[in-house]
């Protein structure tokens, strides 16, 4: 079975892709547990923007380590 070579600049396009949708997905957890926890829409907010942040710059880092 032979494969076919990948595209570069394809690849990048979907590595993007999954750190973006690893961000959205870790802010909506922690804006859903922070809206459970507290009433406070704005302490939400800012733990579901933070949380963004940080995992998505994580998985570019990952990606990075592995040459995505």
């Amino acid at each position: 079975m032979t494969s076919s070579p990948t595209n570069p600049s394809a690849m990048k396009v979907l590595s993007i892709l999954v750190a973006l949708l690893c961000g959205a997905v870790a802010a909506l957890v922690a804006y859903i547990l922070a809206r459970h926890t507290s009433p406070d829409l704005g302490r939400a907010l800012a733990w579901g923007a933070g949380s963004f942040l940080a995992v998505t710059c994580l998985v570019f880092k990952i990606e990075d380590k592995f040459g995505l």
